[in-house]
C-alpha cells in the first residue's frame, strides 16, 4: 500500500491511498485496509499544518507500483498522479459526491 499526500491548495492536502492485489486480498477476507494519517503526516512534515480534504482510495498493480516510485524518484509527480488516475471518471448519479454518506453511528445513537 502507498499513501501519497498531495498538497492542493494553500490550505488543504489530499491523500492518494494506492492499494494493490494483496490489500483487495486481505479486504476480501474482512481484514480491513487502515491509513494512519498521523503516520503520514510525520513523515511528510511539509502538511502538518494543512487539513486533510479527502482520501482518493486508487488500485495499482505490483509492477505499477514499482513505475510510481520510480517516477517520484525521478521527481515525476504529475506524471506518477495521472498514470494513477488514468481512469477517473466523475460520476454524479453513481455516487460520486451527490449525496450524504451513511452514518451507522448515528442511527445507533438515536435508537439509544
Amino acid at each position: 500500500m502507498l499513501a501519497i499526500p498531495l498538497r492542493i491548495s494553500e490550505t488543504e492536502y489530499s491523500i492518494f491511498l494506492v492499494l494493490g492485489d494483496d490489500n483487495l486480498e486481505r479486504i476480501r477476507a474482512y481484514d480491513p485496509a487502515e491509513l494512519s494519517v498521523p503516520k503520514v503526516v510525520a513523515q511528510n512534515p511539509r502538511i502538518a499544518r494543512l487539513t486533510l480534504k479527502d482520501v482518493v482510495i486508487c488500485y495499482a498493480t505490483l509492477a505499477e507500483n514499482e513505475e510510481l516510485i520510480r517516477l517520484a524518484g525521478e521527481a515525476k509527480f504529475v506524471e506518477a498522479l495521472r498514470k494513477l488516475t488514468r481512469g477517473f471518471r466523475y460520476r454524479p448519479k453513481e455516487g460520486d459526491h451527490d449525496g450524504a454518506y451513511v452514518d451507522l453511528l448515528k442511527k445507533t445513537d438515536a435508537a439509544n
